[in-house]
């Protein structure tokens, strides 16, 4: 489905910042990489550095796919 390089890549380059690859899935609507990522045991309520979890973001985007997706 995805390879394991971008998972790796969003996860190297946000974790930083206090963002996980799910909340960078919601950001840009990915349903597929959010369901993806449950399936691997990511953290659909972890918040970020503004304390939004990927719930919130999807949401605060308009971003119906991805919300229905973090939901789910």
């Amino acid at each position: 489905m995805f390879p394991v390089s971008i998972i790796g890549i969003l996860y190297e380059n946000n974790a930083s910042l206090g963002i996980l690859a799910m909340h960078q899935a919601a950001l840009c609507n990915q349903p597929d990489m959010i369901e993806f990522l449950q399936r691997k045991e990511g953290l659909v309520n972890a918040t970020d550095y503004h304390s939004s979890t990927p719930l919130h973001i999807a949401c605060q985007k308009g971003h119906q796919s991805a919300t229905v997706s973090c939901v789910i």
